[in-house]
């Protein structure tokens, strides 16, 4: 078997301490323990826990999936292994997968061991829930800052939901006369028991563009009746 191992530190403090040395020595002399060949160490110097672009993780992860259920992937502590929860129970499971055995130094996980399996599958398992709850988080806080951008007039996103279009100043949103009247026709339309198919069928015969599509799609004409933003 041979042993990939990955350290990171956020600051650059750490970097010139003993940050990255006190993780790569705590590797390497787990791998001498058990008398396992340290292939190769990667490190992400000065990368925030936060941060996306975090390469030498990547080309560890890489290299130990090449080598599959002859590969060992060595961290001083699980949270190396992603930025979140979501990230970690992802990483963890693509690693799981492919027979990698997963060693947490500071943690006291193993996968090889039958309790450490144990207790990274409970991991898992828990990961699995945080995640869930960090992306309903996410999404809750994505609609509250679109729905306060949205009462003071502001660009929260590249695509603005109809009836609003960016101002040539790049930053505010004002109203798009087009896409209003579209809007208060299809809701008229509605109030007298149109379908949705039947009013952007409706719209298409008056006129009426949609901003991207050649033609109204029924989907987009009840968000657009029940005035629910659009996707972004």
């Amino acid at each position: 078997m041979k042993a990939i191992g990955y350290v990171r530190v956020s600051t650059i403090g750490q970097v010139e301490g003993e940050g990255l040395g006190v993780q790569r020595d705590k590797i390497a002399g787990w791998c001498r323990y058990q008398q396992i060949e340290l292939s190769e160490v990667h490190e992400d110097a000065g990368v925030s826990g936060a941060s996306m672009d975090r390469p030498a993780l990547q080309r560890g992860l890489a290299a130990v999936l090449e080598l599959g259920d002859q590969g060992v992937f060595v961290v001083a502590r699980l949270d190396r292994l992603g930025r979140n929860a979501i990230e970690v129970q992802v990483t963890l499971r693509d690693l799981l997968a492919r027979g990698v055995r997963v060693v947490a130094i500071a943690d006291g996980i193993d996968t090889s061991s039958g309790m450490g399996s144990s207790i990274v599958k409970l991991l898992v398992s828990i990961l699995s829930s945080f995640a869930e709850l960090e992306r309903e988080v996410i999404r809750s806080r994505l609609l509250d800052g679109r729905k306060r951008a949205r009462q003071e007039r502001r660009v929260y996103a590249a695509e603005p939901h109809l009836g609003l279009r960016v101002h040539d100043d790049g930053e505010t949103l004002v109203e798009a006369t087009e896409e209003l009247a579209a809007i208060h026709r299809a809701s008229e339309l509605r109030k007298f028991g149109h379908s949705y198919r039947s009013i952007a069928r409706t719209l298409d015969s008056e006129g009426f563009r949609p901003r991207r599509a050649s033609a109204w799609q029924a989907a987009v004409v009840r968000r657009m009746v029940l005035r629910e933003p659009q996707p972004s």
